[in-house]
């Protein structure tokens, strides 16, 4: 029922209590720019995602908020308004265990003329693959399905 939807892995850790509030206030200043989502920045974004979201908690090189021109914000930390799912036909795909719906997710706001951007002054600690970790060992056989949802991803991309 709340207006702000936040997306938090669960091998992230808060380490400032401001992060949040950073969030939200680089989403209300960004607004009027198109951008509809913001991430914090971490020690451990992911691979194939943006540079300017790698940095240590002590890092004060960025300065400013930064809008992605091309590539997509991983999930792991990433704050929006319930509303943008109005606006971009639905929520996030669902990709059985996971990956790539969160670049599916930039395809489509793009599509609907919507951005991204990192947050300057927000940062959590994320560890990175460790629920993962746990499903693959678990379940061997995920790693295939999981990998099989890019192809998933490259349809939905081309419907719109």
């Amino acid at each position: 029922t709340q207006p702000w939807v936040c997306f938090l892995n669960s091998d992230c850790t808060i380490e400032d209590s401001g992060w949040l509030i950073e969030m939200g206030r680089s989403l209300m200043r960004l607004r009027g720019q198109g951008v509809q989502m913001v991430s914090a920045r971490s020690n451990n974004p992911g691979s194939f995602v943006n540079s300017m979201l790698k940095a240590e908690k002590s890092d004060k090189r960025m300065t400013e908020d930064f809008i992605l021109e091309d590539g997509h914000l991983p999930l792991y930390c990433a704050l929006c308004h319930r509303d943008l799912f109005e606006h971009i036909g639905g929520f996030i795909k669902e990709y059985p265990y996971g990956w790539y719906e969160d670049e599916e997710l930039a395809y489509r706001m793009s599509h609907y003329g919507f951005s991204q951007a990192i947050c300057s002054k927000s940062w959590v600690r994320h560890e990175g693959a460790a629920t993962i970790k746990a499903l693959f060992k678990e379940n061997p056989e995920a790693k295939e399905i999981m990998a099989s949802n890019r192809d998933r991803c490259i349809a939905d991309i081309s419907l719109l």
